[in-house]
C-alpha cells in the first residue's frame, strides 16, 4: 500500500511537473458594450498606447472602418498589420490576415468586432475562430463586442426589439475570457453623439435614430449588458447540477435551445441536449436539424441521440442516467384535436420524473406555403414502388372478396379482408400517405363492388355509419402497424449500434500498443462508413507516420495531398475539428476530427480523417456512430498513456527507492570499514616505532581487507546502477573458461587462503561466447559470497562442462552449511542478506543479486541449490563460442 500510494504521489508530481511546462495560451480581454459608439474601440486603443508605453510588442490587427476621427487618431503610432484583400460578390473586402498575424507573433494584437463573419474564401467562418487560433499561439488578444450579439440572447432580441441579428458568437467565447471590460455610456449621451454625427453619418444617423436606436430598445440593451456581466461575476462557482434540453427540427427549437443556455448560465448548471429520432424519412435528418444540433453545441451542450418512437419514456431514461436535475423542452401551438390525438411529453414525464424541474417554452407554429406544401407532396407521392404495392393489395383484396361474396360469405368477412389488407400495406409501404390513400379506395371498392346497388356509388344512408367505422379502424390499424415497423426499424438500429460499438470497444481493450488501437479504429471506420479513412497520431505538436485505410473497393495504401496535411496540422495544434463539413475549412475533401486529452491542452493526441466528400455522405444516425467509435479510439489511446505514465512512475519510484536504500546501506555499511581503516591508519602515523613488526603488519592487513571490500562493494554498485538504468552492455567475443577462472581468483577477498579452492574443467579448449569480465565479477561474487558463509577450510570447487544444446554449465560448489528455504526464495533479491556466524561483515546485499542480473543478460540463467548430504551449489549456462565457417 505504501509503494502504491509513493507511485500516485509520483506521478501527480509529475503531472504538476508537466503542466508548468506546457505553453502558455494567449489572454483574451474582451471590450464589452451594448451599441455601436459607446466607446469599446476607443477604449481598447487607449489600454493598446499605455501597453506600448511600457515597453511591450502592441500590433493592431484589424479595426472597422468606422471613418471616427478621434478612433482614428488614437491609432496613429501603433504598429498595423495590413488588410488582406479578398474578391466576394466582385468587389475588393478587406477581411483580417490571421496567417500575417501568426507569422508576426506579438505579445498583444488588437482585432476588432469579435462577432464578425469572414467571406467564403477565408479559413474560418468567423473572426472568433482566428481570435482563437492566436490565443493557441500564445498572443494576447484585445477585441470588441456587443450584447446583441450573443448567440444565446439572439431569439430574445428578435422577439423583443424585431431586430434579426445574423452574426453571433457563442456564449462560451466570452465566459471563457480572461477579462471583460464594461464600456458603458448612457442611452442619451450615445443618442447625442449619434445625432452630432460621431457615430454615422448624418443620413445613417437618421436611419439609426428611427430604427436600432430607439431609446426603449438602447435602455435594454443597457440592461442586458449590465445583467450579463453581473452573472459573469457571479458564475464563478463549479456546475453542480444537470441541465437537459431536448432538440428538434424546428426552427423555433433555436429559441428553445438559447432559452435553456441562458438558464444553465444562470443555475451555474452543466448543459446537456438530446435528439430522439423516431423516423427514417428526410425529415429526421434535415439541414434545420442539423443547424439546431450545432447551435446546441456552440452553446456549450453535448448532445445525445437517442432512437425509439417513445419519446417520454427515453428522455426520461436518460435523465436518470445522468442525474438530470432541470429539463427545458418546447411545446408548439397545438389546435384541441392535435391535443386529443397526440399524448402530452410533459404529462408523461411529470409521472415518469416527478422529481426534475420541467421548463416548457412556447414554440411558435411555422405555417408552410400551400404551394410548397402542395410541390412536397408530389414528389412523396412519386414513389412509384410504393403506389404499385398499394395498388396490388386494393386489388388482390377485392378479388378475395369477390370469391368470398360467391360462395355466399358474411360481409363482414370481406370488410376483415380489407383491414387485413391496409396493415399489409402499412408493413411494406412507407409513410403514412399510402394508408391513408388506402383506407379512402378501400371504402369506394367496398361501395362499389359490395353494397347495393352495385357498381354504382349511390349506396344506402344506412351503411355510412359503416363506412365510418371501416375508415376508422383501417387507418387506425394502418397507424399501429406503421409505428410497431418503425420501432422495429429503431430497435434494429440499436442492436446494430450496440453491436458495433461493443466489438469496437473488445477489440480495443485487446489491442496492447497504439499501432493496433489505430488499426482497429481505422478498419471499424472503413467498413461503417466505406470511405477512405487516416488516422495521424500526434508527436507533441508535429505529426507521425500515418496509418491510411482505403475505401473498401481499394485497399491500396495511398496519402492525402499535403493541403490536407496541412489541415490535420491545424486540428492537432487546435485541437478542434476541421474540413468538410465543419465551418473551419469546408472546402476541403476530409473531415478531420481530432483525439483529446483533457490534460493536454496544447496539441491533441491524434487526427482521424474520414473523406467524406468524395463519397456517399452518411446519414446522421451512421456519422453518429462513427464520431461515438473516435470517441472509443480516444479512450483506448489514452488507457495506453496512462498505462505508460503509470509504468514510468513505478519505475522512477523503484529508482528512488533503490537510491534511498544504497544511501541508507551506504552510510551504514561504509562507516565501519572507513572507521577501522582511519583508525589503523592513524596509529600507524603517530605510533609506527612503537609497535612490533607483527602488530604493524595486522595493521596493513586490515587496512587492505577494508580497502578491498569497499573496491569490490563500488563495482557492485556500479553495476548495479548500470543494470537499473538499462545501459549495461554485453560484449561478447570467445572467451577461455580458463582464463576467466584465473582471472576470477586473483581477486578474490583476503580471506580467501582460509580456504581450499579447486577447478575442474572438462577441456582447457572450451571457449564461452559472452563477456569475460562481465562473468568474472560473477564468480568472484559468488565466490566471496562462499568465503564470508562458510567455515574456515571449507572446499570450494569451480566447475565447468559442456552440454548437449551447444551451452557450457558452470557450477560453483562450497561444502558449507545448507540454505534454509525461507532465504532460498530471497538470495537474489537486491539488498537481502543473510544472517551467518561466519561472516565478519554483513554486506548490503547487492552481489548476488548483480550476478542473477548479468547472467541474465548474458542469456543465461542463475540457479542455487542444496547438495546432500552437505554444501551449496550456485550453476548457470552460456552459450559456447562457434566459428562461423562451421
Amino acid at each position: 500500500m505504501q509503494e502504491d500510494s509513493s507511485t500516485q504521489n509520483l506521478l501527480a508530481q509529475i503531472k504538476k511537473t508537466q503542466a508548468k511546462e506546457r505553453g502558455k495560451r494567449g489572454r483574451l480581454k474582451i471590450f464589452f458594450g451594448y451599441a455601436a459608439g459607446v466607446g469599446k474601440t476607443f477604449a481598447m486603443l487607449e489600454e493598446a498606447r499605455e501597453l506600448k508605453n511600457e515597453g511591450y510588442d502592441v500590433v493592431i490587427g484589424y479595426l472597422e472602418p468606422h471613418d471616427r476621427p478621434e478612433t482614428a487618431q488614437l491609432a496613429e503610432g501603433l504598429e498595423q498589420l495590413p488588410p488582406k484583400r479578398v474578391q466576394h460578390q466582385g468587389l475588393q473586402v478587406n477581411e483580417f490576415d490571421l496567417e500575417a498575424a501568426l507569422k508576426r507573433k506579438p505579445t498583444f494584437i488588437l482585432v476588432d468586432e469579435l462577432a464578425h463573419s469572414n467571406v467564403d474564401d477565408q479559413k474560418h467562418s468567423k473572426r472568433y475562430q482566428d481570435i482563437a487560433e492566436l490565443l493557441n499561439a500564445g498572443i494576447n488578444v484585445y477585441s470588441t463586442l456587443n450584447v446583441q450579439h450573443l448567440e444565446s440572447l439572439n431569439s430574445v432580441i428578435d422577439n423583443l426589439l424585431h431586430v434579426a441579428v445574423t452574426e453571433t458568437v457563442p456564449d462560451y467565447i466570452f465566459d471563457n475570457a480572461d477579462e471583460i471590460k464594461l464600456v458603458d455610456l448612457e442611452p442619451k449621451d450615445l443618442t447625442m453623439r449619434l445625432q452630432l454625427g460621431k457615430i454615422y453619418s448624418t443620413v445613417h444617423a437618421r436611419k439609426a435614430l428611427n430604427n436600432f436606436f430607439k431609446m426603449n430598445n438602447l435602455t435594454y440593451l443597457r440592461e442586458l449588458a449590465l445583467r450579463k456581466m453581473t452573472m459573469r461575476l457571479a458564475h464563478r462557482k463549479k456546475a453542480s447540477e444537470r441541465l437537459l434540453v431536448c432538440i428538434s427540427g424546428a426552427p423555433s427549437n433555436r429559441r428553445v435551445i438559447r432559452t435553456a443556455a441562458q438558464l444553465a448560465h444562470a443555475f451555474s448548471c452543466e448543459l446537456s441536449g438530446i435528439y430522439i429520432s423516431d423516423d427514417q424519412d428526410e425529415t429526421a435528418h434535415s439541414q434545420q436539424l442539423t443547424e439546431n444540433i450545432r447551435l446546441a453545441e456552440l452553446l456549450g451542450a453535448k448532445v445525445a441521440t437517442l432512437y425509439g418512437a417513445q419519446k417520454g419514456e427515453l428522455i426520461a431514461e436518460y435523465a436518470k442516467e445522468k442525474e438530470i436535475s432541470k429539463i427545458v423542452l418546447g411545446a408548439s401551438q397545438t389546435t384541441w384535436l392535435e391535443e386529443l390525438w397526440r399524448e402530452d411529453i410533459v404529462e408523461q414525464l411529470n409521472t415518469l420524473i416527478p422529481e426534475i424541474d420541467k421548463f416548457v417554452i412556447t414554440e411558435k407554429k411555422h405555417r408552410k406555403k400551400r404551394k410548397k406544401l402542395f410541390s412536397v407532396s408530389l414528389n412523396q407521392v412519386a414513389n412509384l414502388s410504393d403506389l404499385l404495392k398499394t395498388f396490388a393489395i386494393l386489388t388482390g383484396c377485392s378479388f378475395l372478396g369477390l370469391l368470398l361474396k360467391e360462395i355466399g360469405s358474411n360481409d363482414v368477412n370481406i370488410v376483415l379482408l380489407y383491414i387485413l389488407g391496409v396493415m399489409i400495406n402499412a408493413l411494406v409501404t412507407h409513410g403514412k400517405r399510402y394508408s391513408l390513400f388506402y383506407s379512402f379506395a378501400m371504402l369506394l371498392l367496398y361501395d362499389f363492388l359490395f353494397t347495393q346497388p352495385l357498381a354504382s356509388f349511390q349506396s344506402s344512408p344506412n351503411n355510412l355509419l359503416t363506412f365510418v367505422v371501416m375508415f376508422l379502424v383501417a387507418f387506425l390499424s394502418s397507424s399501429w402497424t406503421t409505428k410497431l415497423r418503425k420501432q422495429g426499424i429503431l430497435d434494429a438500429q440499436r442492436a446494430y449500434r450496440t453491436e458495433i460499438l461493443l466489438k469496437t470497444n473488445r477489440l480495443l481493450q485487446r489491442s496492447p500498443s497504439l499501432a493496433e488501437i489505430y488499426q482497429v479504429t481505422g478498419e471499424q471506420l472503413r467498413e461503417l462508413l466505406k470511405c477512405p479513412v487516416c488516422i495521424f497520431p500526434g508527436n507533441q505538436e508535429n505529426l507521425s507516420m500515418p496509418h491510411f485505410f482505403g475505401d473498401g473497393k481499394d485497399n491500396q495504401a495511398t496519402t492525402i495531398t499535403t493541403a490536407e496535411q496541412a489541415i490535420v496540422l491545424w486540428v492537432l495544434r487546435n485541437r478542434k475539428r476541421a474540413g468538410f463539413g465543419t465551418d473551419t475549412l469546408p472546402k476541403a475533401d476530409y473531415l478531420h476530427l481530432p483525439l483529446n486529452d483533457p490534460e493536454e491542452p496544447r496539441y491533441a493526441l491524434a487526427v482521424v480523417s474520414l473523406g467524406l466528400k468524395k463519397s456517399v455522405h452518411p446519414d446522421s444516425f451512421t456519422l453518429d456512430l462513427a464520431y461515438s467509435i473516435c470517441d472509443e479510439c480516444e479512450q483506448a489511446v489514452l488507457r495506453i498513456k496512462n498505462l505508460k505514465q503509470k509504468n514510468e512512475g513505478e519505475a522512477l519510484a523503484r529508482q528512488e527507492k533503490l537510491r534511498a536504500n544504497l544511501l541508507r546501506g551506504i552510510s551504514h555499511d561504509l562507516r565501519t570499514p572507513l572507521t577501522t581503516i582511519s583508525g589503523n591508519a592513524d596509529i600507524l602515523l603517530h605510533s609506527e616505532y612503537e609497535l612490533e613488526e607483527t602488530q604493524r603488519k595486522e595493521l596493513y592487513h586490515s587496512i587492505y581487507n577494508d580497502a578491498t571490500w569497499l573496491i569490490n562493494l563500488v563495482e557492485n554498485l556500479l553495476a548495479m546502477t548500470k543494470v537499473d538504468e538499462g545501459s549495461l552492455k554485453v560484449k561478447r567475443r570467445p572467451e577461455l573458461v580458463e582464463d576467466i577462472f584465473q582471472a576470477a581468483l586473483s581477486h578474490l577477498s583476503a580471506n580467501a587462503v582460509k580456504h581450499t579452492l579447486e577447478t575442474k574443467i572438462e577441456s582447457q579448449m572450451l571457449i564461452l561466447d559472452t563477456d569475460g569480465q562481465l562473468i568474472t565479477q560473477v564468480l568472484i561474487n559468488i565466490i566471496n559470497n562462499a568465503i564470508q558463509y562458510t567455515p574456515t577450510g571449507s572446499k570450494i570447487i569451480l566447475t565447468a562442462n559442456s552440454t548437449a544444446n551447444g551451452r557450457a554449465q558452470i557450477s560453483i560448489y562450497n561444502d558449507g552449511p545448507h540454505i534454509d528455504e525461507q532465504a532460498m526464495t530471497k538470495i537474489f533479491e537486491l539488498f537481502y542478506s543473510g544472517n551467518s556466524i561466519y561472516a565478519g561483515r554483513k554486506g548490503m546485499g547487492i552481489g548476488l543479486a548483480l550476478c542473477k542480473s548479468i547472467i541474465a543478460a548474458c542469456g543465461g540463467r542463475l540457479e542455487v541449490e542444496n547438495v546432500q548430504p552437505k554444501g551449496v551449489r550456485f550453476f548457470f549456462t552460456l552459450p559456447l563460442w562457434r566459428d562461423k565457417d562451421e
